[in-house]
């Protein structure tokens, strides 16, 4: 069983511990043994999983060429969806979703990191993908963008509706109520065409009439290039107080009732936690292959738990995004997927090449929390090991539901290691290895590893958008030059991972977006703006 802790720390003052070991001392062990805490109050930096939203959608039944606002009116709506139809209002062209940051987050003043599953009608969320993007299709002269990504939403700010070049500026007048240089939040899938990083449409009219399912939610975490919020210690606060009514550990710094109605508690009985429920690497998964995650004993996952994912490809390290570094273009893809049952999650790979997977899986829960319980701080043996629930007061003993707890000694709890913004002048072009592949600026960075899993999470930053790590790199045959790979675009990014440290690379000055000119019967190169930096988080997970 996990060490549980709650109680005063002298110098710190009030805390809440979980620990890996019976035999070590929650009041001494260093706050760096990432390996042996699974929770820690005084480093915990990871904020809620906060303003979840789901929806499911039969595009055919949405208006042609209209708005349709969610949560509210054109004023307040914090989502709309755009569809496009032709022949008479039949046929589906495609779908996009948007979430307005201006009307969903008034208490923050940094740009959130956004996680957003696309569930096909089987089930199936895409969470990596390399697709190839044909500019010229001919013999002995072949051109295309190859595009790999994991998940494609992207923010931006529009600076004109309705214009061409840039897919920033060729968004559709009907979204002129949401403002110029206002944020909006791109729902996305597999990266489009042309840049192959900007968010490819939901649906399309290869889908038919069928209903998918979208479910949005953000880290309370900056995307951009905002520092992080600090908490320093202040003492003679009350930092915790659990009772029948609620149960509230708030930040360093701040007291129970200080922290009210503020982003400042690490738990709080009255918001919807997004607890971690798995974490950890699979065995290899052959190509066509497939691996079933059981869920940890005596849970169950709801149906809109979020799969966060980094794909290896076997015999190579770890990038982000998976990245194939050779081979025939025609051969060579990547394509994994997920899907959530009740007692596991299913991971699929019809990729060319096996694959190793590292996994965390966010318990989401929209459904109402259980009742008829009267413990908060629940102690219980599940058949297998003892274990320490904090429940939401009135929940059922021991809770039920995803939604009922707020910490329970079996689940892991990410813990931030490393974070920040890289900006651009700190990228050397001396570091880059290989321009073609990966890009012409590179910086590494370290960070202590006592036995972890490392997982990174990273945004390209821009003054107008900030995309997902993407890479989008351009080929070419000819029958005279053969195959040549790179460079990537501008929009492109990278990062190696290690066990102790990460390779970040860009691609400043190059091209955004190469596609076929019909006018000029030629190929055509588009440049838009450069990015100014990467924001970083290597997170690490306890491992069993």
């Amino acid at each position: 069983m996990a060490q549980f802790f709650m109680g005063y720390k002298p110098g710190v003052g009030q805390v809440l511990k979980v620990l890996k070991y019976n035999d070590d001392d929650a009041l001494t062990l260093a706050n760096t043994a990432y390996d042996r805490y699974l929770f820690n109050s005084e480093t915990q930096k990871l904020a809620y999983i906060r303003d979840q939203w789901t929806a499911s959608f039969n595009y055919h039944n949405l208006s042609n060429g209209q708005v349709n606002d969610y949560e509210g009116t054109s004023s307040t709506g914090k989502y709309a969806a755009y569809t496009i139809k032709y022949g008479g209002s039949i046929h589906l062209t495609n779908t996009n979703i948007y979430a307005r940051y201006n009307n969903i987050f008034k208490d923050i003043s940094y740009v959130p990191m956004v996680e957003a599953r696309i569930f096909e009608p089987d089930g199936r969320v895409y969470c990596a993908q390399r697709v190839l993007h044909w500019i010229s299709d001919s013999l002995n002269n072949e051109s295309a963008v190859i595009g790999t990504s994991q998940f494609g939403s992207a923010w931006f700010k529009p600076s004109m509706y309705g214009g061409t070049g840039d897919w920033i500026r060729r968004t559709n007048n009907s979204l002129s109520y949401m403002g110029l240089d206002s944020w909006l939040c791109w729902i996305g899938g597999a990266p489009a065409p042309n840049d192959a990083n900007r968010p490819g449409v939901i649906a399309t009219n290869s889908d038919g009439p069928v209903e998918k399912k979208v479910i949005v939610a953000y880290w309370d975490l900056p995307a951009d290039s905002s520092p992080m919020t600090t908490y320093p210690h202040v003492q003679g606060l009350e930092a915790l107080r659990w009772n029948r009514q609620e149960f509230i550990l708030s930040r360093p710094g701040y007291s129970v009732d200080s922290s009210a109605g503020t982003r400042h508690r690490i738990i709080d009985s009255s918001l919807n936690l997004a607890s971690i429920i798995m974490a950890g690497e699979t065995t290899t998964i052959g190509t066509g292959g497939s691996v079933v995650l059981p869920v940890p004993y005596g849970f169950k996952l709801s149906p809109d738990a979020i799969v966060d994912m980094m794909i290896r490809l076997q015999g190579q390290p770890q990038y982000i995004p998976p990245h194939m570094l050779g081979g025939y273009v025609r051969n060579n893809y990547i394509n994994v997927s997920y899907k959530v049952h009740e007692q596991s999650v299913e991971i699929f790979n019809e990729s060319s090449e096996p694959v190793i997977v590292t996994y965390m899986v966010s318990n989401i829960d929209f459904s109402a929390r259980s009742t008829g319980g009267r413990e908060i701080l629940y102690k219980g043996h599940d058949g297998q090991q003892y274990f320490i629930q904090i429940k939401k007061p009135g929940t059922s003993d021991p809770a039920s539901r995803a939604n009922d707890v707020m910490m329970d000694s079996r689940l892991p709890m990410i813990q931030i290691v490393k974070e920040g913004y890289i900006p651009f002048d700190q990228f050397s072009s001396g570091a880059a290895e290989n321009t073609m592949l990966f890009g012409a600026q590179a910086h590494e960075l370290n960070f202590e590893n006592n036995g972890f899993i490392p997982f990174l999470k990273y945004s390209l930053v821009f003054s107008d958008r900030i995309m997902p790590p993407a890479m989008a790199i351009y080929y070419s045959y000819t029958s005279s030059g053969g195959p040549q790979y790179g460079p990537p675009s501008n929009h492109s990014s990278l990062a190696r991972l290690e066990n102790n440290k990460v390779k970040f690379w860009m691609n400043k000055g190059a091209w955004s977006a190469k596609f076929w000119s019909n006018s000029s019967g030629s190929e055509r190169t588009d440049y838009y703006g450069d990015p100014l930096g990467i924001r970083y988080y290597v997170l690490g997970i306890a491992r069993p």
